[in-house]
């Protein structure tokens, strides 16, 4: 028997972001590079209804219209409540 836990952030769902540092590294407009923060926070203001659509809507109107510096590789994953079961 085997024994997997999953696990979750206050036990609630949650949401895990992977990118690439060419979503990070892009120019803002207002100079200098967004990093994680600025990329989240521009996310934020998107009216896309999932954070992925979010982050792809921020990334695009910053490059605005041009080609990013470095490729973009941008992962989401959702994590569900915690439980535990057995495998037998």
């Amino acid at each position: 028997k085997a024994t997997i836990e999953d696990f979750s952030y206050a036990g609630r769902r949650c949401q895990l972001l992977m990118c690439s540092d060419g979503a990070t590294e892009i120019t803002a407009k207002e100079g200098g590079l967004i990093g994680h923060d600025g990329l989240l926070s521009r996310a934020r203001l998107s009216g896309a209804d999932n954070l992925f659509d979010r982050i792809i809507a921020a990334i695009d109107n910053e490059l605005d219209g041009s080609q990013p510096a470095d490729d973009i590789a941008l992962m989401v994953v959702q994590c569900a409540p915690p439980k535990a079961r057995t495998i037998t």
